[in-house]
């Protein structure tokens, strides 16, 4: 959390909001009513959208299965392009590499 948030209750986006406001200025209340239904609207949307990720998420978890190999399974490696140097891995180069043979066990993540 910002201390400019927990002061002032927003974040700030740009340099113009971090300017101080003189209390002095005058308000009138369909602006001030049209820009706290704006916020409102915005949290509003935020809220579903954060409730919509949850539950893509619950579903998505359900569908996954782990997968744990034990010393001694094979398994195959796939090949990602950004880990080798320019023109060293073509187009039309496999993409996955092996069997290769599990030698030892970290953990379930790390073999």
């Amino acid at each position: 959390m910002y201390p400019h948030k927990i002061v002032y209750g927003f974040k700030p986006r740009q340099a113009i909001d971090l300017i101080y406001m003189a209390d002095h200025y005058r308000v009138f209340e369909f602006t001030y009513a049209f820009a706290s239904h704006v916020h409102k609207l915005h949290k509003k949307i935020n809220d579903e959208i954060e409730q919509s990720n949850v539950n893509y998420k619950l579903r998505a978890d359900i569908r996954k299965k782990f997968k744990t190999f034990n010393v001694g399974d094979y398994m195959m490696v796939h090949v990602c392009q950004k880990q080798f140097f320019r023109r060293t891995v073509k187009k039309l180069h496999a993409r996955t590499v092996g069997p290769f043979k599990i030698l030892n066990k970290l953990n379930d993540d790390m073999l």
